[in-house]
């Protein structure tokens, strides 16, 4: 059974084939589902505008921490997950680079992923990534954006989900470009810089079916593990027990245990304010201190 079980996963793929004469509802219908390759190439899924889209196995994991000083690794090095996900990373990502990439993401989700070296690129510019990240521009955004796209460029990660190994050489592949700007007299040679970038078809691979989580964009306005915590629900349907140390590891945290219980209280407290929107409002939470785990209900669970 297992043999047969691993030979079914090796064949399988989460990017759903399209026929070269789909329709149009059909190709809509789809990607409301998951990642699709189709006669014009492969495409992530779509979602609608208000959110952003992050698979489950990045969701569920510490790929990017919430903790405010990360510790830094070298090399090659595995992140705590849920579940039977795996990831191995190389290189270094925080919190906000989540952001730039969902917004690059976001950008990118009706053009087609680059499958060759001679794949079509997509250029922006900071103000246009800052708007579609949510965040006012200025000198220092476009320096923190500048920063984030150089760390998320040169991450190397493998991802193995439900039994499939997908290696990622580049979660976005970037090039940085000076182009000619409004000239003045006090600066004749003035220029501007560009982001030119696309999204590496493996990418797609990550966003099948019932593996991937629109998020609100309400969550990404949060910092640290307030913004964990609210994607990290985002990607749940009801509530269930989950231990503090699995939370303390999924969220990349690395204070002690007694300082994390304190910021995941204080974090939930936050989330279940009456101003917080109600799609990521926190209804209630349990903390049982004999099995030392945490409950936490959505209001958006109104079956609950």
């Amino acid at each position: 059974i297992l043999k047969n079980s691993l030979k079914k996963d090796a064949s399988e793929t989460f990017i759903h084939d399209l026929q070269h004469n789909t329709a149009d509802a059909e190709l809509k219908h789809k990607r409301q589902r998951q990642s699709v390759r189709s006669e014009d190439g492969v495409f992530l899924p779509s979602w609608e505008k208000g959110n952003f889209a992050l698979p489950n196995s990045i969701i569920r994991s510490a790929l990017f921490s919430s903790c405010s000083n990360p510790l830094t690794v070298t090399g090659h090095h595995k992140i705590k997950t849920q579940g039977q996900n795996a990831i191995i990373v190389d290189g270094h990502l925080v919190d906000y680079d989540r952001l730039v990439w969902a917004a690059l993401l976001t950008i990118a989700k009706d053009t087609p992923l680059a499958e060759s070296p001679d794949s079509p690129w997509t250029t922006v510019t900071y103000w246009q990534l800052a708007t579609a990240m949510n965040i006012n521009f200025g000198t220092s955004a476009k320096k923190a954006i500048r920063s984030s796209l150089l760390r998320l460029m040169s991450a190397r990660l493998e991802v193995r989900v439900k039994h499939l190994n997908f290696n990622l050489p580049q979660l976005v592949e970037i090039s940085l470009e000076e182009v000619p700007g409004r000239a003045s007299r006090k600066n004749p040679d003035a220029t501007t810089e560009r982001i030119v970038f696309r999204i590496p078809k493996n990418v797609a691979e990550l966003f099948g079916r019932a593996s991937w989580t629109k998020v609100p964009e309400s969550a990404m306005k949060f910092s640290d593990l307030v913004r964990w915590l609210a994607i990290y629900y985002s990607s749940h349907a009801q509530p269930y027990p989950l231990p503090l140390k699995d939370l303390y590891d999924f969220s990349g945290s690395t204070c002690g245990m007694a300082e994390f219980k304190n910021r995941l209280e204080q974090a939930l407290k936050k989330l279940a304010k009456e101003e917080t929107p109600e799609e990521i409002r926190v209804k209630s939470y349990h903390l049982d201190p004999e099995k030392k785990t945490m409950t936490v209900k959505m209001c958006r669970w109104t079956h609950q």
